[in-house]
């Protein structure tokens, strides 16, 4: 089971930036890091996605709304493990805000293998 501490540094992976290549390529360079020196059990990338048409709002990027971390497990994790990385960005009010304003409106957290994930809706947790 992995420990929440964990997973406490991944919002600070999303740098504060303006551009929406930017963030996704400052994320990975910092989870490339934290997976290098042992500061987490997987590696995580990060990548566009789709997006839930359900969770559109007035600022969402017409094409590929949705931002998503996949992790490099070569196997399955639990929707708890899957949930607790989702939920340590979600806690991070400013990090969502910055999110939503690049245009992104769902957070997806997968598996890289097979098509377990789970998607939370960003404004939901914009407060």
């Amino acid at each position: 089971m992995i420990m929440d501490n964990y997973w406490n540094s991944v919002p600070s992976w999303f740098k504060d930036v303006s551009d929406r290549k930017d963030v996704v390529r400052e994320f990975n360079n910092e989870a490339k890091a934290a997976y290098i020196n042992g500061s987490v059990p997987y590696q995580l990338k990060c990548g566009l996605s789709r997006g839930n048409k359900a969770y559109k709002h007035s600022t969402s990027a017409w094409f590929k709304s949705g931002i998503r971390i996949v992790v490099m497990t070569n196997g399955l994790l639990s929707d708890d493990e899957l949930n607790r990385i989702g939920l340590s960005v979600l806690a991070d009010s400013k990090t969502v805000r910055m999110l939503i304003t690049l245009g992104w409106d769902t957070l997806e957290v997968i598996c890289d293998k097979g098509d377990v994930g789970l998607q939370w809706k960003l404004t939901k947790f914009s407060k």
